[in-house]
């Protein structure tokens, strides 16, 4: 339901927090600071690992490294960005286990970074 969405949104959106370098900068800035430092560490991490959870976890946020490095150099990140959280907020009411996980998480952080 439509207010389930919302409670489980707002847990992520509590929980989310950003490297501290990509807190601030321009949008193209945070978002490869991010990338970096958040996204390719979680990758780092998550391979190689024979639990199912962390696989699908570490799984979804190569997925979205990968799409983050192609809006990197486009000539609209704001717009591009945007359409990215809109892709993770469609797949987070259905996913389960660490791809609910990833796609909660990684959704606060795009709008925590397109927020500043």
């Amino acid at each position: 339901s439509f207010l389930r969405r919302s409670i489980m949104n707002e847990f992520y959106r509590s929980n989310a927090s950003l490297p501290r370098t990509a807190r601030s900068g321009s949008l193209q800035e945070r978002l490869s600071e991010w990338k970096e430092r958040r996204l390719d560490h979680v990758v780092a991490a998550c391979h190689n690992s024979d639990d199912p959870f962390k696989e699908d976890f570490g799984e979804y946020h190569r997925i979205i490294s990968e799409a983050v490095a192609k809006i990197l150099v486009t000539d609209d990140i704001k717009n591009e960005t945007e359409s990215l959280l809109s892709t993770v907020g469609i797949l987070f009411p259905t996913a389960k286990g660490g791809l609910r996980e990833a796609t909660g998480l990684i959704g606060a952080e795009i709008e925590k970074i397109l927020s500043d």
